[in-house]
């Protein structure tokens, strides 16, 4: 024999409608999930050659947290080579990485495009900048004409 309810049963209607609403809130949207692919797919390339170059390859933290701005469609990758950042070594690294991507995904259209902080690589739809910088030690030994 049950005991009888002292109050009645609570209502879980409103948990109910909230719950797909905070799911929808909290998974990103596709411009986030395009941005966060080719974040992705560029770290993956980049760790992949972390053993042979000694590269470190950091991703922001908006990046993670989805605090993007709505409609800006770039990110930011940072890459700490242990040896000085030359003009040189940071084309090989473009064009290593750029390769990769097109190996993954031939049929995706890969732009990229060289400037002071490092390089940005772009698809249809997302832009990452791969920031170049390099470890304290080597701060002072930087010469603006030779490295990046």
């Amino acid at each position: 024999m049950a005991f009888p309810r002292v109050k009645p049963a609570p209502d879980g209607s409103s948990f109910s409608e909230a719950l797909p609403k905070r799911n929808q809130d909290l998974a990103p949207n596709s411009e986030q999930a395009s941005i966060l692919s080719l974040v992705t797919k560029i770290k993956n390339v980049i760790d992949s050659l972390w053993l042979q170059e000694h590269l470190k390859c950091k991703r922001l933290d908006y990046i993670k947290k989805g605090t993007t701005t709505t409609g800006h469609h770039v990110a930011d990758v940072v890459v700490i080579p242990k040896i000085l950042p030359t003009l040189e070594a940071v084309a090989a690294l473009r064009n290593t990485v750029v390769e990769s991507l097109r190996a993954q995904d031939p049929s995706e259209v890969w732009r990229m495009l060289t400037n002071e902080t490092g390089f940005e690589i772009s698809s249809s739809d997302a832009t990452v900048k791969i920031l170049i910088t390099t470890v304290p030690p080597n701060l002072r030994k930087l010469d603006p004409e030779l490295h990046c």
